[in-house]
């Protein structure tokens, strides 16, 4: 009879005389300490049913004999073409196993100025060319803005496949393909060398 008439005259929930901090009574209750507390306690053996997860693969050795083998092939590259060939026989990058095309270079090997960007995108994996896409009519507008065009550049990637989704090159994905990129700058030895957004700039510094 008291409950009903508590809650007929609105009393829906109770209060107790002291307050109570719900944080501390949610916290789990301590550890017994351990009755010979000089002693280590030695860990829980491992469950049978578990194995212990392997150790991380690297990359690193994999990694260096890529890099070696390209600097062989991009060494003995004596021509632009040389260097292309080289690059379609090289798979010690991974781009290359989810890229559609090579997107190695366009443009003049004769010129004086040399282009050299972060990696290809979508347009230019399909049609295996760099600078093709949004990014190539804004740079054909640039270089039309003070009277050139492709005929009197060359363009290059610092990756030569294009990343999956479009994403900046990895700095090992960058490593493999730096030999080629250096060894295509000694072959056409520009006189003005321009790298194209702040991937490509902190590659060839």
């Amino acid at each position: 009879e008291l409950l009903r008439w508590y809650v007929d005259a609105g009393v829906d929930e109770t209060i107790a005389t002291e307050p109570v901090n719900r944080f501390e009574s949610s916290r789990p209750a301590p550890k017994p300490e351990p009755e010979h507390k000089g002693l280590a306690e030695a860990p829980p053996p491992p469950s049978p049913s578990i194995s212990p997860s392997p150790a991380p693969a690297t990359v690193s050795d994999n990694g260096n004999e890529a890099v070696t083998a390209a600097v062989h092939l991009a060494q003995a590259a004596e021509t632009v073409d040389d260097l292309r060939q080289a690059l379609e026989g090289f798979d010690g990058c991974v781009l290359k196993k989810t890229a559609t095309n090579l997107v190695f270079t366009d443009g003049n090997p004769e010129a004086r100025i040399l282009f050299i960007g972060e990696g290809p995108g979508a347009e230019e994996d399909r049609r295996g060319l760099p600078f093709v896409g949004l990014s190539g009519k804004l740079l054909d507008k640039m270089m039309a803005s003070i009277g050139l065009d492709r005929t009197q550049a060359l363009i290059s990637n610092t990756v030569f496949w294009r990343p999956p989704g479009n994403r900046t090159p990895t700095a090992h994905e960058i490593a493999v393909c730096m030999p080629f990129v250096e060894r295509l700058i000694e072959l056409v030895d520009p006189k003005i060398l321009v790298a194209l957004g702040g991937p490509a700039a902190k590659s060839l510094l």
